[in-house]
């Protein structure tokens, strides 16, 4: 039922291209993939033993929807951008661009346009070796992973070039998405006091964990205090005319500057299958659109047989160097139409020099 429902809402997707409800750009923990194939499965079975409609009735995909949310509102919990159209779409006539063909694009061309530098701290946050609750993780564009702190505790977060932004959007608790699509918020804290900017200090209204204010002004920082117990910020963004901005963050200069003469490198590689400079080039076990090769012997001979000059060929080094965001310090993702779709490319900073860490 959970899954029929689901299908009934949204439509058939591709399991491996869901998309996080608040950063869709976010890449898809694979840990989600194999219940949404099963639910996909059990899906199709029971849409063909639907029976017909009801004349007048809706089309079965917008049965029991849900009146879209209003700007305050909690977003809804579905794929967005990342997600391509439903299947059976008819083979576009000559000279046509396909509709998820043309969504690609123009994530990839607006995507530059969206990015802004930001930079988190906080007072204190919950010990852990492995940076699992650090301020950056509030800015990480992921689902799953937030700051954490004891009751007291301020996270700050500033940022650069963003004076056109108009709303400030903060999620409070840890937010997961569940195998069947829905998000679970987790250590919420029960209060939280928001100042912006040089203004004073006030409650942040929260609903549904979610919590907003308008920008009437250019701001250029914001200030969290978990003033009832000890909580966690899973996210702080920035809209602007209703489209989120994406943070990057955890770059120093030097490997910023080196970025897009990395990327010309990389797409050079690829356009020759040359495995003696990907081995030099990428993280290995590297992992390109679901393919994994443990060494670059085995991925020049999976390039040849596959589309990897084809892969790389649209690498524009400056437009995507501009286009790219944080998922941590010193790591990189950039978009770049692939297909029908978007792949998703992570770049790491290692030993100074940037390196493919996978293609998805």
């Amino acid at each position: 039922m959970i899954a029929r429902g689901y299908l009934l809402r949204y439509g058939p997707r591709d399991c491996r291209n869901f998309a996080s409800p608040y950063f869709p750009e976010a890449p898809v923990p694979n840990r989600f993939v194999a219940p949404c194939l099963l639910a996909s499965a059990l899906v199709a079975a029971t849409i063909q033993a639907q029976p017909a409609a009801r004349p007048g009735a809706a089309p079965a995909g917008q049965q029991n929807q849900r009146p879209a949310p209003t700007g305050d509102s909690l977003p809804e919990t579905r794929p967005v951008e990342r997600t391509p159209l439903p299947g059976g779409s008819p083979v576009p006539a000559r000279g046509t661009v396909p509709a998820r063909s043309r969504a690609a694009a123009e994530v990839v061309e607006r995507r530059a346009a969206q990015v802004r530098t930001a930079d988190a701290s906080a007072s204190q946050s919950r010990p852990d070796k492995e940076d699992r609750y650090a301020p950056w993780r509030a800015i990480d564009h992921l689902d799953g992973t937030a700051w954490c702190g004891p009751a007291g505790a301020t996270l700050n977060v500033r940022w650069t070039g963003a004076d056109d932004a108009d709303r400030l959007e903060v999620r409070a608790g840890v937010w997961q998405l569940t195998a069947d699509g829905k998000t679970r918020v987790t250590e919420a804290p029960a209060k939280i006091e928001v100042r912006l900017g040089g203004g004073p200090a006030q409650d942040l209204p929260l609903r549904e964990h979610l919590g907003a204010l308008t920008l009437q002004a250019p701001a250029k920082h914001v200030t969290l205090r978990l003033v009832q117990g000890p909580g966690c910020i899973d996210g702080v963004a920035l809209q602007r005319q209703g489209e989120r901005l994406a943070w990057r963050f955890g770059i120093d200069p030097a490997a910023a500057a080196a970025f897009p003469a990395a990327l010309a490198t990389l797409r050079d590689v690829l356009a020759a299958c040359d495995a003696v400079r990907m081995a030099k080039l990428a993280v290995f076990p590297l992992r390109i659109e679901g393919r994994a090769s443990t060494n670059a012997k085995q991925w020049a001979a999976q390039c040849l047989r596959n589309r990897g000059p084809a892969l790389g060929a649209g690498i524009d080094p400056a437009r995507d160097a501009a286009a790219a965001t944080s998922l941590a310090p010193g790591a990189l993702q950039f978009p770049l139409k692939g297909g029908d779709g978007v792949d998703w490319w992570t770049l790491v900073w290692r030993g100074g020099g940037w390196r493919l860490q996978g293609v998805e």
